[in-house]
């Protein structure tokens, strides 16, 4: 059996990346598959379903070896790849549910939720790189009640959120079934306004999630919901938080992209839980759709794209993961010192 190696060659990849990862044939594949189905490189990114340093260290591999060249803001191919050895078995087919945007809700059940919700939203803070934050399209927001709804995790539960610049609580409160709405966010700005369109019903606490959780707050929950950032490292202190925060059996959810992490990070963080005594019950795939950050240019994404270019609406997505407990672990409430919101695979901050 021939070795499918050339492509790795002439991208001078052949023993690894910058950042330490040894990209496999299948890996590579992907990325020049994703280059022939769109010469955008933030949908490229979002194809691919790599890290975005890996795929622009790629990407400018390719540039500077004379494969593909940048034409006014589009990556295109500048020389024939057949002669490469590359894997031609790497396509996918990128259909999708248009109804459901491949969630599988029935969201006319929410419109007027929906339109609620966006009127509140107008007046939003915006986000702040300081915090790592980046927030869901609304439609996204209530899509996420959708589903906890459909999962039982509303009617009736306390909820405490771990960071809430997607006004999730907003969107639980408007639905009036919650018995308990709790958000723990470290932004000033979201917390009075959370405060203020809920008129204090949902409990807002200055919280930065390197503290230990609240004594009061361990064991009170039946849910927790967070959108974590993901450096394993900070992944790991806000799902230890919504971990000590819930009661028995209780459930969690939080999100995760390819973008900022590989199997990699996915395979350690799928350990890490099932070391705390939780199991995954959902994984829905580009669930969550976010809105373009204003501080983009600022980012470490639009530093070493090979093309500077603005993104293109909803390019970042994350699957929406749904845990829950099914077995008691002692869990580590310590302090946490430093900063937690980059690693090696980090683009957004």
């Amino acid at each position: 059996m021939r070795a499918r190696r050339g492509l790795r060659e002439e991208a001078v990849l052949t023993d690894s990346l910058k950042h330490g990862r040894t990209l496999s044939s299948k890996e590579l594949g992907r990325i020049i598959c994703s280059i022939k189905k769109s010469s955008n490189f933030w949908r490229i990114v979002e194809l691919s379903r790599q890290p975005l340093p890996v795929v622009a260290e790629v990407l400018s591999s390719l540039i500077d070896k004379g494969y593909l060249r940048v034409d006014d803001g589009r990556v295109l191919f500048s020389k024939d790849l057949s002669g490469l050895d590359l894997q031609d078995t790497v396509d996918f087919d990128e259909s999708r549910c248009r109804g459901c945007n491949g969630r599988g809700l029935d969201m006319d059940r929410y419109s007027d939720l929906l339109k609620r919700f966006r009127e509140i939203a107008k007046a939003r803070p915006s986000a702040l790189r300081e915090f790592d934050q980046g927030f869901v399209s609304e439609e996204t927001t209530i899509a996420r009640v959708a589903l906890m709804h459909r999962w039982a995790d509303i009617k009736g539960k306390e909820i405490v959120l771990i960071g809430d610049d997607d006004l999730l609580s907003i969107g639980l409160w408007l639905t009036g079934m919650p018995e308990r709405i709790v958000v723990l966010e470290i932004d000033e700005r979201l917390t009075s306004f959370i405060r203020d369109v809920t008129g204090g019903t949902v409990e807002v606490r200055g919280y930065d999630v390197r503290r230990p959780l609240p004594e009061d707050l361990v064991g009170a929950f039946d849910v927790f919901f967070t959108d974590p950032t993901e450096s394993l490292e900070g992944f790991k202190v806000f799902a230890l938080r919504g971990m000590l925060s819930l009661r028995g059996d209780g459930a969690g959810y939080f999100g995760l992209t390819r973008v900022e992490a590989s199997l990699n990070k996915w395979y350690e963080i799928q350990g890490f839980l099932h070391q705390c005594g939780f199991v995954i019950t959902d994984i829905i795939d580009e669930f969550n759709h976010y809105q373009d950050w204003d501080y983009y240019q600022d980012t470490r994404a639009y530093s070493i794209a090979p093309v500077k270019i603005e993104p293109i609406p909803y390019w970042y997505k994350s699957s929406q993961i749904r845990i829950e407990r099914v077995i008691e672990r002692d869990l580590d409430n310590s302090e946490v010192t430093g900063l937690i919101y980059f690693d090696e695979e980090s683009s957004t901050v």
